[in-house]
């Protein structure tokens, strides 16, 4: 019988493991095909959650660098921890908007299409909120890990 064990130390084997939809290995054992649930574990959702804020610092670091990415990261990260689910960063943008307050969607709404390439990378209409947007998201986020 194989016991269960806690999970790697490694965020990012989670991250990548759960993005594939696939389970962990551990060792030697094979982390895909027919015996792959008897030999691993899938991703714990909390584990995930972790993994996805464990370098939530050095993202909030890059905002004034690479706004868009940072912004629809932490969109995608609050979608995956509040659904379980993985999509992708436009995507979990549109779930965000949903769900944001009024006054945090500016920061937000142009980060899609921009992404997508449907508008040019200019963010001064928005420059006084994205900071406070990001801010309250990385609060509610590591609120999430500390529950």
């Amino acid at each position: 019988m194989i016991q269960e064990r806690s999970f790697p130390a490694l965020p990012a084997r989670a991250l990548e493991a759960a993005a594939c939809g696939r389970r962990v290995g551990w060792g030697r054992y094979p982390s895909s095909g027919r015996r792959t649930a008897r030999y691993s574990t899938p991703v714990p959702h909390d584990h995930l959650i972790r993994a996805m804020v464990s370098d939530i610092d050095k993202l909030r670091s890059e905002l004034n660098m690479d706004t868009r990415n940072v912004i629809l990261t932490l969109a995608r990260i609050w979608s995956t921890a509040a659904t379980g689910v993985i999509r992708s960063k436009d995507t979990a943008a549109d779930w965000a908007l949903e769900r944001l307050p009024p006054r945090h969607r500016p920061a937000l709404a142009p980060a899609p299409a921009i992404s997508l390439g449907d508008h040019s990378e200019r963010w001064n209409d928005v420059e006084d909120r994205i900071e406070r947007h990001a801010d309250d998201v990385i609060a509610a986020l590591r609120g999430l890990v500390e529950t």
